[in-house]
């Protein structure tokens, strides 16, 4: 039996529904016994019929399956429907036809197209055949027109649940579904910052890696080609080979400095004030090409440009120097050109050709990273060999101006030509 009723339990329904229903089933259940009193001394003269009995136990049968409205909605609609079909062997009104009222509400509530029609049907048939009965074994006499009112006022009520059970359900239903497609929204939103994240930790991981490149890159390349100098020189004047080891060690210094920069970012949640001003500035740029051993030319008047540009254009110059090391041998004897516009800043990197100890893996991602930093300040970038066997590294940079602050920082003074 248990197993049988557990095919029909609303497993929404709580214990205050146990108690409302009840509620309400105790008060239907002395309506239905005031209203019984009312017509045994009213319409049968206070005889008892067998009809009346019939009437008072099943009409009590069916407000007592009110208490099963929402723990076992399925039952209950029997119970409603059945015990208001047995009534219409009493040829007169009950206070069950309120019960019948709530189920049709229930039904059209509960239930959708075209199933909740059969709801409708049910209660018209009976707010229909119940004054008909009554009309034809004349309980209210010879008139019919007690019967038309009882049937237009049942038919209305019958009409009227059916309509707002309707409506209820069209609204937990619109309730439903919008709180799906907001949950769908959600489930977007998260997706598309996730994927942002993504993206976001991919660039982060290429602006990293971009930057150890050109910082080891460049320094060991510096260092090597210092140190294959210095042994050369070493046989001839210890003076210069004691200059060329102080290079090596300061260009050693100045990537460890760069490295801690970079790891110093790393592990902060912002770039700080140290380390933003740690950054390779536009003056420094003389010190990089004597480093490389290259020569260095301005042209036209050098102004303030912001920190992001002024590190490009010096990453750019450290990374076709390096180039030109790693390729094109300790005799390219690269030359770094500086053309100052009022509205750009043009850099131009040749180098002589391959020298012999020229060693290329050709696995290097300097070009390209070259050129993404070049694009994300909406330059232009020309890259290739010479005529006369060499190679040549060109950007162009559209001039934006400089905060008051970064004015502080940039040194005019520095920024000299050199040969």
């Amino acid at each position: 039996m248990r197993a049988f009723l557990e095919r029909f339990r609303n497993p929404s329904a709580t214990h205050d529904d146990w108690i409302l229903d009840g509620t309400m089933t105790g008060i239907g259940l002395v309506l239905h016994l005031i209203v019984s009193l009312v017509l045994l001394s009213s319409i049968l003269g206070g005889t008892i019929t067998a009809s009346w009995v019939v009437a008072l136990f099943v009409g009590s049968a069916v407000f007592l399956s009110y208490w099963l409205r929402h723990h076992y909605p399925e039952l209950f609609l029997i119970g409603v429907f059945v015990g208001n079909a047995i009534l219409l062997v009493a040829p007169y009104p009950t206070a069950a036809y309120l019960v019948l009222i709530a189920a049709v509400y229930d039904f059209a509530h509960w239930y959708a197209p075209p199933r909740v029609r059969l709801g409708l049907i049910v209660g018209l048939v009976f707010a229909l055949v119940a004054p008909l009965i009554w009309w034809f074994s004349k309980t209210f006499g010879d008139g019919y027109w007690m019967a038309i009112i009882f049937a237009a006022i049942l038919v209305a009520a019958v009409i009227t649940a059916y309509s707002m059970g309707r409506r209820t359900h069209d609204v937990e239903e619109a309730r439903v579904k919008q709180a799906v497609a907001e949950e769908d929204r959600r489930r977007v939103e998260i997706m598309e910052l996730q994927a942002e994240k993504r993206g976001a930790e991919v660039r982060i991981r290429t602006d990293i890696a971009r930057e150890l490149h050109d910082i080891v890159a460049h320094s060991i390349s510096v260092m090597v080609v210092q140190a294959e100098g210095g042994r050369a020189l070493a046989y001839k004047s210890s003076d210069q080979a004691a200059s060329v080891l102080d290079t090596i060690a300061d260009t050693g210094r100045e990537a460890l400095t760069e490295m801690r920069r970079i790891v110093r970012v790393l592990r902060s949640d912002a770039v700080d004030e140290e380390a933003r001003i740690a950054s390779p500035r536009i003056a420094e740029i003389p010190v990089l090409a004597e480093r490389a051993g290259a020569s260095l030319t301005v042209i036209g008047s050098p102004v303030p440009v912001k920190d992001g540009l002024a590190l490009t254009i010096y990453r750019v110059i450290q990374e076709a120097l390096t180039n030109a090391l790693k390729h094109a041998g300790p005799n390219s004897r690269p030359v770094v050109e500086m053309r100052w516009e009022p509205d750009e800043v043009t850099v131009t990197i040749t180098n002589k050709g391959t020298g012999r100890s020229s060693v290329s893996d050709h696995r290097g991602s300097g070009l390209i990273g070259m050129a993404e930093r070049v694009q994300a300040h909406e330059g232009d970038l020309k890259t290739g060999p010479t005529k006369g066997g060499g190679f040549k590294v060109w950007a162009r940079f559209p001039l934006v101006a400089a905060s008051p602050n970064q004015n502080a920082a940039f040194n005019q003074a520095s920024l000299v030509t050199s040969r």
